[in-house]
């Protein structure tokens, strides 16, 4: 214990003699650690916003409709391939199945109120939608079954669309708006929705999930005269069975229809898995590029070292004559260079944690500090160090005691 104190007393010792020197060899890891650090800490939420951010479109969703044509020269049946019995029969004959909705969408439709004019999507929809798609409600109620049978001209207004033709404390319950399929009375306001960074890379069209207008299908389809379905949003019992689920749909519209059309289905797991995947990438490729930079640090050490180790050999001569023996010389030179590389760690997390509060400062977006990371920038600090360390250390322990004594 005793030499292992005398060997960092030594290192530290030596470091302040060479502070350029050291400053100089130190910033490599430095840069390396921030690196690790500020990389994974951004990852890791950027990850977990996009991830929100599609959960809110229900994480056990699928998506079924019929697949485009497959070549330009073959004749397609005409439709849409689903018909609203299709759809119940989804949700009764799917065991993997839990509920399912029609989904019609309307985009840069004109919702007006009086004088006042907002610009909204419309979404036409089953009773369960509100279930498959994690709604929740800010007021009122939502579509239910009778309103749907019925036709019903009553609709939810997303919170964006409410505040603008209402004002942001206005009650819009009980009100008529004009949403271009003639007046809907307002029966509900739907809980707000982050989907802000989908919307800003084009995901979703632009549009936000706060400027909608929900109202029942049943509606929607008398109003233009429809009598297929677009698009059906359902709910598997779990995330493990998506798949399945979304197999046995297929499978079920197929029979239905005798084999005339082909369906194709999306999951939100296989969004999830891919958005793991994209992201999972991309860490990876920034934390080769940070390894780079480690990796020239540890190239400066091992210089600085060996250099060291040629400045030192009278010194390491004397030492051996007085009886140091061969692994105290090899501790020496390996705990000064560890001790080089874990001060650049150090300061890397420093730099790394300051950096990671900027840039959330910057972009106005919660960013998450991870310890692991934090422990995992100091532990290659020490690897680097010791990496490389070993050699100089190695050089310095067998150098002949005769040698080093007659060295000039």
């Amino acid at each position: 214990m005793s030499s292992l104190l005398e060997s960092i007393r030594t290192a530290f010792q030596s470091m302040r003699v060479n502070k350029f020197r050291t400053a100089l060899t130190l910033l490599g890891v430095l840069i390396g650690v921030a690196s690790v650090i500020a990389i994974g800490a951004i990852g890791q939420s950027g990850k977990r916003l996009i991830l929100e951010e599609l959960e809110t479109f229900g994480t056990t969703s699928l998506w079924i409709h019929r697949a485009a044509g497959k070549s330009p020269t073959r004749t397609e049946r005409s439709g849409r391939a689903i018909t609203n019995e299709d759809v119940v029969a989804l949700a009764e004959r799917c065991d993997r199945v839990r509920r399912a909705s029609p989904i019609y969408g309307k985009w840069g439709v004109w919702a007006r109120r009086g004088a006042k004019y907002a610009r909204c999507r419309i979404v036409a929809v089953g009773a369960d939608y509100f279930a498959i798609d994690s709604e929740g409600l800010r007021e009122g109620r939502f579509l239910v079954p009778d309103d749907v049978a019925a036709r019903r001209r009553v609709c939810l207004l997303g919170p964006d669309l409410a505040s603008d033709l209402f004002g942001p404390g206005g009650s819009p319950l009980g009100e008529a708006v004009d949403i271009g399929l003639g007046k809907y009375q307002v029966v509900g306001v739907l809980a707000p929705k982050n989907r802000d960074f989908l919307a800003s890379i084009g995901s979703l069209g632009g549009e936000t999930a706060n400027d909608r207008v929900v109202v029942p299908y049943t509606a929607f389809q008398a109003r233009h005269g429809l009598r297929e379905v677009e698009v059906v949003q359902a709910q598997a019992a779990s995330v493990d069975v998506a798949e399945v689920a979304a197999r046995q749909a297929k499978e079920l519209l197929s029979l239905r229809h005798g084999g005339k059309f082909e369906y194709e289905t999306e999951t939100m797991k296989q969004y999830i898995d891919t958005t793991n995947k994209v992201v999972g990438v991309a860490w990876w490729v920034a934390l080769v590029a940070a390894g780079i930079s480690l990796v020239v640090g540890g190239i400066g050490i091992m210089n600085i070292m060996t250099s060291s180790v040629m400045e030192r050999v009278r010194e390491i001569g004397v030492r051996k004559a007085l009886g140091a023996k061969d692994r105290d010389i090899l501790l020496q030179f390996l705990v000064e260079a560890v001790a080089i590389s874990v001060s650049g760690g150090v300061l890397g997390v420093v730099v790394g944690v300051g950096a990671t509060l900027v840039i959330e400062h910057v972009s106005a977006r919660p960013i998450a500090l991870s310890m692991e990371f934090l422990v995992l920038g100091l532990g290659i600090s020490v690897l680097t160090g010791i990496g490389s360390g070993i050699y100089p250390a190695w050089r310095a322990a067998m150098l002949d005691p005769v040698y080093a004594l007659r060295y000039e």
